[in-house]
């Protein structure tokens, strides 16, 4: 079961907390602070939820037809001493 989103209270005072830790070490313009809050509380809101998955379509990296062609036989392998099945 995942885990519930913590409550908007939890989430305020989480997002204060890393922003003013990061405001400390760092220095940003006046006018970015809006900015930074809103993307440090989106990212808290969004922990715990399912990310949506992009689809991508995959092309293998050797052509799967000439990987089964290149192969090794089983009478190839080296089974490191280990006798093989008849």
């Amino acid at each position: 079961m995942p885990e519930e989103a913590p409550p908007a209270p939890i989430n305020r005072e989480l997002t204060s907390t890393i922003v003013a830790a990061y405001v400390r070490r760092n220095q940003i313009a006046p006018d970015q602070l809006a900015a930074l809050i809103s993307t440090v509380h989106a990212a808290l809101s969004g922990l715990g939820k399912a990310a949506a998955e992009a689809e991508v379509g995959r092309t293998p990296a050797v052509p799967i037809i000439s990987t089964a062609r290149d192969a090794p036989r089983s009478d190839d392998v080296d089974l490191g001493g280990f006798p093989q099945r008849p």
